[in-house]
């Protein structure tokens, strides 16, 4: 519930976007000039842009090859609950046109819409707006304007490259004039520094595990290992003791203390004795 309260808070407020833009190439002095056709690698995005994917997939592989029978939901909402607690800050850097780069600072519960928002004031007046038009990608997936998620979400937190297609690229030069209206110029390194210190609130996310046998800690794996040794070495001592019982040596049984006294024999069988 704390956490819920915490979320509404900051949903309602917005961060300071402490806004900054860059070239993307510091050898390209002209680094305005547009291309004339976008390739594959527009898309792509940098090993640094998939660290904290890759790391939440390949936990979540480890997990799902190991949990018990749990709800879907139940475990989503775990991990839910943990990203907002791990996760308050986020970083987003906007692609415009793969020459300029606009990072902005946000909470990771704001919705998707401020993304929108942001980008959209950027662009200036109400008629450039219309001249220019926009979509934005996070990675391939096209991002929904009137979307409900919030940032965390829609995938985009702690930090992702946002690409911006702009639908009329021949006005580049006067959208960052703008844009140096709104933000700050300044070069990657810098930028990397702002990164560092707005996400330093933010904590490691670890998954939701639910194990029969606690694995918190060495101390926790060291007791159940011995606890199963235990148990095993248990199961030998009584194997062991059955195998001493079957190996003893062969010794006849005395039936005389079972035999019947001869007075009680039935009358008919004295005859045959």
């Amino acid at each position: 519930m704390e956490s819920d309260e915490q979320s509404s808070s900051q949903i309602a407020q917005k961060a300071d976007r402490n806004a900054v833009f860059y070239p993307t190439s510091f050898s390209n002095q002209n680094f305005l000039t547009t291309k004339e056709e976008e390739s594959d690698d527009f898309f792509e995005q940098t090993p640094q842009d998939l660290k904290y994917r890759q790391r939440d997939l390949i936990r979540q592989a480890a997990i799902e090859t190991n949990r018990p029978f749990l709800p879907r939901s139940y475990l989503e909402n775990k991990n839910r609950e943990r990203k907002v607690e791990s996760y308050k800050h986020t970083v987003v850097r906007l692609s415009f046109n793969n020459t300029f780069i606009v990072q902005a600072l946000f909470y990771s519960s704001e919705p998707v819409s401020h993304l929108f928002e942001f980008v959209t004031a950027l662009l200036g007046s109400d008629q450039q707006q219309q001249d220019y038009g926009f979509s934005l990608y996070l990675f391939r997936d096209l991002l929904t304007e009137n979307s409900e998620k919030s940032l965390l979400e829609a995938g985009i937190a702690p930090m992702s490259k946002i690409t911006v297609r702009l639908y009329n690229e021949c006005c580049l030069e006067e959208l960052l004039k703008s844009v140096a209206g709104k933000a700050k110029e300044t070069d990657l390194s810098q930028a990397d520094s702002m990164t560092r210190d707005w996400l330093s609130v933010n904590t490691d996310y670890i998954p939701f595990e639910h194990t029969l046998i606690s694995t918190e800690g060495s101390n926790g794996s060291v007791a159940a290992a011995k606890r199963i040794a235990s148990m095993i070495s248990g199961k030998r001592d009584q194997s062991s003791t059955t195998d001493k019982q079957e190996d003893a040596p062969y010794s006849p049984v005395d039936y005389s203390k079972y035999s019947t006294p001869k007075s009680e024999y039935p009358k008919w069988m004295k005859g045959k004795k």
